[in-house]
């Protein structure tokens, strides 16, 4: 019998108490929510925005059962995020042996799962973050400040790319 996410919830508060195995209970959980999601051979991105809203729905639930439970524990969340992330990268919470793997064994896939980003990829996420945060500027003063430090970026850009292009490229083809 698998663990309820009510029980799997208590062991956390529980564990903040004293010592138990509330990553277990929370990852047993998981694995039972998941396994006929992952023996269909569902997308693994799919999988853990089921469990993802999964767990939001038992969250709320839980939250109306118990009134004074206005926040979850912090390592009930770090826990969550650990599973939803080795979920949604298709890393099985189980070993060959059927025996659930710890919350450390699952940070150590999925730290050598990921894979390294090149530069230009970072450089393309920043930019692509600092688009969202520069759509949330309301103001002519911050408007024109977010101006002023593109423009420091775009200088900084076109002054690499005359450095590179004078060595790959004689001075004289640049001209032409």
């Amino acid at each position: 019998m698998h663990t309820t996410f009510s029980k799997a919830v208590d062991t956390f508060v529980v564990a903040s108490n004293k010592q138990g195995n509330a990553f277990g209970s929370l990852a047993d959980y998981c694995h039972a929510s998941t396994k006929l999601n992952v023996e269909a051979k569902m997308d693994p991105n799919e999988v853990g925005n089921v469990l993802k809203n999964n767990l939001k729905a038992q969250e709320q639930e839980y939250k109306a059962a118990h009134p004074r439970c206005d926040e979850f524990p912090v390592a009930y969340r770090s826990a969550k995020s650990v599973l939803l992330k080795a979920v949604s990268v298709g890393i099985a919470l189980v070993d060959e042996k059927g025996k659930l793997k710890g919350k450390s064994a699952l940070e150590a896939e999925i730290k050598a799962g990921k894979d390294e980003k090149t530069e230009i990829e970072k450089f393309q996420n920043a930019v692509e973050t600092a688009g969202k945060i520069f759509a949330k500027i309301d103001t002519v003063a911050d408007i024109r400040q977010a101006k002023a430090i593109t423009a420091m970026l775009v200088d900084a850009i076109l002054k690499a790319e005359r450095a590179s292009v004078a060595v790959v490229v004689p001075s004289e083809q640049i001209a032409a």
